[in-house]
C-alpha cells in the first residue's frame, strides 16, 4: 500500500508540474502573438486568463496520457513505473486495455456524479462553504478506503473495473538472435521453358543441365 500511495502522489506531481510548465510557456506566448498592447492594463489580465485556460487544457492532456493511455497499454503510469508496480486484469494478469483503464480512472471522480451525492455536495457548498473542499476530497478518496482491510489491496475502482495492482517483476529481455538463412533446396531443376518443345535455357558455368 505504501508503494501505491507514493506512486499516486508522484503521478499527481508529474501531471501538475507538466501542465503548469506547458501553461506558463504557451499562455504568455499566445497573448504576445495577439494584438493586445503590452503596456495596457488588460495585458496582465489576458496573460493570467490564458495561463489558467491552458493550465486546464494541459492538465487534461497530462492526466489522459499518464493515467489512461499508459495504463491501458502497459498497466504502468510514470509514478507506477518509478515504484515498480502495475495495474493488471484480475482474470488474466495482462494489460487492462482501454475499457478497464477508463472505467478504473473515472470511477473516483464519477462518485461525484451520482445524484444523491451531487445534491449533498451542493447542499454543503451552500450552507458550509468553508468545509466544502473537505467533503469533495473525502468523496474522491472514498473508493480507496477498502484497500485498508482488503488483503489484495483492491479499491472500489479496482473491483468495479476488474483490475488489481501488483508488483511489476523485472523481466530480462532476451537477446536478439540472427534469423538463420534458409538453405536453397537442392533437387531437379524447374522447367522454365515457355512452351512444350522449346529449347532448354542455358545455365551458367558450373551448373548441370
Amino acid at each position: 500500500m505504501g508503494r501505491r500511495s507514493a506512486a499516486r502522489v508522484l503521478d499527481l506531481v508529474i501531471d501538475a508540474v507538466g501542465a503548469l510548465i506547458g501553461a506558463l510557456f504557451v499562455g504568455p506566448l499566445t497573448v504576445a502573438m495577439s494584438d493586445v498592447d503590452t503596456s495596457s492594463s488588460t495585458y496582465g489580465l489576458g496573460v493570467g486568463l490564458a495561463v489558467a485556460f491552458f493550465l486546464w487544457i494541459f492538465l487534461v492532456v497530462a492526466v489522459f496520457v499518464n493515467e489512461f493511455w499508459l495504463v491501458a497499454r502497459s498497466g504502468k503510469s510514470l509514478g507506477k513505473s518509478a515504484f515498480n508496480i502495475r495495474v493488471a486484469r484480475a482474470d488474466t494478469g495482462g494489460a487492462p486495455g482501454w475499457a478497464k483503464s477508463l472505467g478504473r480512472g473515472a470511477f473516483p471522480l464519477g462518485v461525484l456524479l451520482i445524484p444523491p451525492v451531487s445534491i449533498f455536495v451542493v447542499f454543503v457548498l451552500l450552507l458550509a462553504p468553508k468545509f466544502s473542499w473537505a467533503v469533495v476530497v473525502a468523496l474522491v478518496l472514498m473508493p480507496y478506503v477498502p484497500m485498508i482491510w482488503n488483503p489484495t489491496r483492491r479499491g472500489l475502482q479496482d473491483k468495479m473495473a476488474g483490475t488489481i495492482v501488483v508488483r511489476a517483476p523485472s523481466v530480462p529481455v532476451a537477446p536478439r538472435t540472427k534469423r538463420p538463412t534458409p538453405e536453397r533446396p537442392r533437387g531437379d531443376r524447374v522447367d522454365y521453358r515457355p512452351y512444350p518443345g522449346a529449347p532448354p535455357p542455358r545455365w551458367g558455368r558450373g551448373t548441370s543441365g
